[in-house]
């Protein structure tokens, strides 16, 4: 199991149904099925205490961060330091990252 991220977007849990809930966590089982679930649902379906809750959304984070570094690397906004500031937007969007985060990330891992 994989945590993607949080979403404010889908508010319901696909596991028992409870719906309005601030947001669900989309999850990636072992098939590459996504499930929108509820914090709770997700430590009791996988047998997660908080810590291993939290370390699992973390785990995902980061990987969406390396990603988002990546392919900012590989862009030509990157390589021609032209438009850099609307790119960084751009991928902060598609992997739905906090402004901050990006960039701290970049910076530690990139100096």
């Amino acid at each position: 199991m994989k945590v993607l991220g949080f979403t404010e977007e889908n508010t319901a849990c696909c596991l028992c149904g409870k719906t309005e809930l601030k947001g669900t966590y989309a999850t990636e089982d072992d098939n590459g099925t996504i499930f929108y679930l509820g914090s709770t649902c997700i430590k009791n379906k996988y047998a997660l205490n908080h810590k291993e809750f939290k370390d699992k959304v973390k785990e995902g984070y980061n990987e969406a961060l390396k990603a988002a570094n990546e392919e900012y690397e590989a862009s030509e906004e990157y390589k021609t330091k032209n438009n850099e500031s609307e790119k960084i937007e751009e991928l902060r969007a598609k992997y739905n990252l906090e402004k901050k985060h990006f960039k701290t990330y970049y910076r530690a891992y990139k100096i």
